[in-house]
């Protein structure tokens, strides 16, 4: 009997039909859709459990001077973007600053790890 081969989408499945493999995951193959299987050690979390998403420490500093009286200096994700208007109806000047994480981590529409798409199968037989 040759093997047979089960995508790990979290489908149900029957005892009668799969006895070993029901005996070892229950009734439903584990759904491994959309994450990232990491191998164990380091900072991963212990073997089985899913560990939630995170991203890397972003940091920033700024000196902001009163206009015409000083620099503005900014460094890490955080620009000196300008000198805006007196908003509050005092006199008191004001420096506008931008926080841009991009400066300084790679950035995208979603968290997420260095990874490659892959089908993960399940051995039924």
């Amino acid at each position: 009997m040759g093997c047979e081969w089960l995508e790990a989408d979290g489908s149900p499945i029957s005892p009668a039909a799969y006895p070993e493999l029901s005996a070892v995951v229950g009734g439903a193959l584990p759904d491994y859709r959309g994450v990232f299987l990491r191998g164990r050690g380091g900072n991963a979390a212990p073997l089985g459990q899913l560990q939630g998403d995170a991203i890397r420490n972003i940091t920033a500093q700024f000196v902001g001077g009163e206009t015409g009286h000083g620099s503005q200096r900014a460094a890490g994700a955080v620009t000196f973007a300008g000198r805006a208007g007196m908003q509050d109806g005092t006199d008191w000047p004001q420096s506008l600053y931008q926080f841009d994480a991009s400066r300084v981590v790679p950035t995208a529409n979603e968290n997420r790890p260095v990874n490659r798409a892959v089908v993960y199968l399940i051995r039924a037989r």
